[in-house]
């Protein structure tokens, strides 16, 4: 996102980034229920969704550095890249190596979708659009509704 040079580019880009997110975070859950399952632990399941609630914080209040100090878009993408990074460095050597997954010897039942899951997947859906799109634009508009402001 630092390097794109258009919105085109950039719509592209954070439309793929955002589903990366989205099956890393998936892919994420699954994989640290299985894990706690093993360690007979799977009530801390739901400390897995305290991570992107972490990262909202984080980036909140780097966001409000960059703005205090007038960075550019360019050089915030470019910070949060780098934290990206370094995060990333940080967590890799706990995730799974290949032949590291236990495969349990039963094969899953298909996907069927019935019309209770297709409500459930739009119902997510909807709530991410929801969420997604006015957290988006609301730091825009609060920073026209409130020239100058850091907490904009």
């Amino acid at each position: 996102s630092a390097v794109a040079d258009n919105a085109l580019v950039h719509g592209i880009l954070r439309f793929i980034i955002g589903c990366m997110s989205g099956w890393s975070m998936v892919l994420i859950a699954a994989w640290t229920n299985e894990r706690l399952a093993h360690y007979g632990k799977p009530g801390l399941s739901a400390a897995v969704f305290a991570g992107p609630g972490a990262g909202i914080a984080l980036s909140g209040l780097l966001a409000v550095y960059i703005q205090a100090r007038a960075l550019s878009a360019g050089a915030a993408w470019q910070i949060y890249g780098v934290l990206a990074l370094i995060l990333i460095v940080v967590v890799a050597r706990y995730l799974p190596r290949k032949g590291q997954l236990h495969r349990p010897d039963t094969v899953p039942e298909p996907l069927i979708l019935t019309p209770d899951l297709r409500r459930l997947v739009w119902s997510y859906s909807l709530a991410g659009f929801g969420y997604i799109l006015p957290a988006t634009f609301l730091s825009q508009m609060a920073a026209l509704r409130f020239p100058g402001s850091v907490f904009a």
